[in-house]
């Protein structure tokens, strides 16, 4: 059985942060390699790299997929699943209504013509709201996956 490289949550949300996501299309593809040479089926890590690239709204199905593949992992070898396609909709779902929530915001305030300096600090606000709960739902999203495959490993190598 093939086991994975076990993989700290932090440093990952640190480093997809630092990097501007390049990282996170690296620990996806990562990801993905590995639960397919476990799985020995699913989608390959090069491949959703270059569907993450050229594709970038496509590459959204990472949110239900990964953590598919994962429950399907732990169903495959006899094992309790505790996460599943389902865990996307954490991620994607409130991040849609949040940038809908901006895209209104900025309709709104420059609604009035030229916007003004004060306009621009609410829609800086806006924005920097935005950023942080969608940083906090990836965090949480990731950390579940992660720590679910990190204890699969452990069982695994055992």
């Amino acid at each position: 059985m093939y086991v994975g490289t076990k993989r700290s949550p932090e440093k990952i949300i640190g480093l997809w942060v630092m990097s501007f996501g390049l990282y996170g299309i690296y620990w996806l593809a990562q990801t993905f390699t590995e639960l397919q040479k476990n799985r020995n089926q699913g989608i390959s890590g090069g491949s959703y790299a270059v569907l993450a690239i050229l594709f970038p709204p496509l590459a959204l199905s990472a949110c239900w997929l990964l953590p598919s593949y994962v429950g399907k992992l732990y169903a495959e070898n006899g094992k309790l699943e505790q996460i599943s396609s389902c865990w996307g909709a954490i991620l994607f779902l409130p991040t849609l209504a949040l940038w809908a929530i901006v895209a209104m915001s900025y309709l709104i305030i420059s609604a009035g013509g030229s916007m003004g300096e004060n306009s621009m600090y609410t829609m800086g606000a806006v924005l920097t709201i935005a950023v942080g709960i969608n940083i906090f739902l990836l965090y949480n999203w990731l950390k579940k996956i992660q720590l679910q495959i990190n204890e699969f490993w452990d069982g695994a190598s055992v």
